[in-house]
């Protein structure tokens, strides 16, 4: 690719003289700042060549980028010259040495690169805008085309509305397979395998389909959109009646609908702290026009009145008379009106939806909590906290005050309500080893859970060793511990090898500072005979199914 500068661009005497005083080898690096020049611009000529071509705006980047080049090239020029006469001691030695003079002289060179590496950026950033198509740049408010542009942005922002609804619906659908949902997706909707993909994929809360999130966040822009347009509309018709100027102490105020700008022009210089209170509010100088001015909206006298104080009204033409016949109504009629009115927006309000009192909920799941596992119960607790202002903050808390916090909840208690939140496949914050959370939309679903488990409880007969009282039976109060069983199980355990006999089943597993096991009288005998296997029941357990056990080999 031809380029319009080069490394010649910079005399190879003025690179070489800005480095004899602060370097061993300036031949080397006067070849080093022609190559770095050179560099500089390449790497911004191609970059925004290639942006011309994609947007295809070859004629404004060539308009742009030749002026660029010549300026960079002066402002590069002008930090060599400044380097000229700076000494380092490395080269001159210390002895006499003019420090305060070479500080000074390198203050100005570094005054002299700053300002060649703002310009440089700068103008990057003001080509790259320039040559950028309309329908990329920011939509102003006052441009021409501003309605058409923000209609068709909002007509694409409800369509993706509605594809997106339109997804979560079939994703969400219990009535149709993986399959089916995967192959509607690509036929009615038109989404690509590697969104199917990506949209069929759980989330870490095992949620499908597109997040609430992303619906509220576009749905926002729906509405952000809607304003705009209706701002537009507003303008044009201000812009119908044509330029307004007011008159204050000391200067006019132009309300100019042909540039889109406030401007304000005074009759002297206004004071500084004028001027301050102007750039503050979004004013700049502008030297063609000789007026401070900002771009106009719909409420372009606020800035006006708060910077110059009173200004002179606008004297409006008197309205024309009504000449449209009134029509009179009696008071009788009057009122069956505003009766039609006042049942019509009776009807049409929506009803209030009942807060949910989370106080109420954590006492239905602390009396399951306490009936179903009474000897857990004695050491945990059940809570409400509310973290913040959302109500997604809030949530019940079921943790274990055993140990101040430090001993784990019951396994039966976990493993109850992990079946309850529907055993999600993947890892859940939801149900830890010292808590279980129970946010607000999760609630109604363990609500249900304890509910069908009341009704199963209620449908199942009390069994042969079970007190219709819920009372636990003589046989399982811990009478018949034999303590000298468990020592005899860890000895055997000892010289088998195993750390721990029990079976490592989530359900039935303990370690063997637990206690003693319960042993039912009917096989003790048994078990002094044999000495081979020990009957031991959970301590949630024992006192009212001893049909549920841990076997543990000896």
């Amino acid at each position: 690719m031809a380029y319009n500068f080069s490394k010649s661009d910079i005399p190879y005497d003025t690179a070489y003289n800005a480095h004899r005083g602060t370097s061993f080898s300036p031949e080397r690096r006067a070849k080093s700042e022609q190559q770095e020049y050179f560099q500089m611009l390449k790497e911004v000529h191609d970059e925004l060549y290639e942006l011309a071509l994609k947007w295809d705006a070859v004629e404004k980047f060539e308009e742009r980028i030749d002026y660029f080049a010549d300026k960079f090239r002066d402002k590069f020029l002008a930090y060599l010259h400044s380097q000229n006469g700076l000494v380092s001691t490395m080269i001159a030695g210390p002895s006499n040495f003019p420090a305060a003079r070479m500080n000074k002289k390198a203050d100005q060179v570094h005054k002299k690169l700053n300002d060649l590496l703002s310009y440089y950026n700068l103008q990057k950033k003001k080509i790259r805008q320039y040559i950028k198509p309309a329908h990329l740049k920011p939509v102003k408010t006052g441009q021409s085309g501003a309605i058409e542009t923000l209609q068709k942005k909002l007509d694409k922002r409800i369509a993706i509305q509605e594809r997106m609804k339109a997804a979560n619906k079939i994703v969400k659908s219990k009535k149709l397979s993986d399959q089916e949902k995967k192959d509607r997706l690509k036929k009615e909707l038109n989404f690509s395998q590697g969104d199917i993909v990506e949209i069929m994929t759980p989330d870490y809360a095992g949620r499908i389909g597109f997040p609430g999130w992303a619906l509220s966040n576009n749905n926002a822009n729906i509405k952000r959109l809607k304003g705009r347009i209706a701002t537009e509309k507003k303008l044009n018709a201000k812009r119908e009646e044509g330029n307004k100027e007011h008159t204050f102490d000391g200067g006019k105020v132009i309300e100019n609908y042909d540039l889109n700008r406030l401007q304000i022009k005074h009759d002297e210089k206004p004071p500084r702290e004028i001027i301050q209170k102007l750039k503050s509010r979004g004013f700049r100088w502008s030297p063609r026009y000789k007026a401070w001015q900002r771009n106009l909206n719909t409420t372009p006298m606020f800035y006006a009145t708060d910077i110059v104080g009173e200004i002179s009204p606008i004297v409006n033409e008197p309205a024309p008379e009504e000449t449209e016949e009134k029509i009179e109504l009696t008071q009788a009629e009057q009122k069956a009106i505003e009766d039609q009115v006042k049942k019509k927006m009776e009807a049409e309000k929506e009803p209030e939806k009942p807060k949910r009192n989370l106080a109420d909920d954590a006492k239905i799941i602390r009396q399951f909590v306490k009936e179903t596992w009474p000897r857990s119960y004695k050491n945990l607790r059940v809570r409400t906290i509310s973290k913040g202002k959302f109500r997604s903050d809030h949530h019940i808390l079921i943790e274990s005050t055993k140990d101040k916090g430090n001993a784990p909840l019951s396994q039966k208690i976990r493993s109850w309500f992990f079946n309850a939140f529907g055993r999600p496949d993947k890892h859940n914050n939801t149900v830890m080893s010292f808590g279980i959370t129970i946010y607000v939309g999760m609630v109604d679903k363990i609500l249900k859970a304890i509910q069908e488990q009341e009704e199963k409880s209620k449908q199942a007969a009390p069994g042969p060793d079970e007190d219709p009282n819920n009372q636990p039976t003589p046989w399982a109060t811990g009478k018949f511990i034999e303590k000298a069983y468990l020592e005899g199980a860890e000895a055997a355990g000892k010289q088998s090898g195993k750390k721990n006999p029990y079976p490592k089943d989530s359900n039935n597993w303990r370690s063997w500072n637990r206690g003693y096991n319960s042993i039912d009288p009917k096989d003790l005998e048994k078990e002094k005979q044999t000495k081979k296997i020990t009957l031991g029941i959970q301590k949630d357990e024992f006192a009212t199914d001893k049909n549920k056990f841990a076997l543990a080999l000896r």
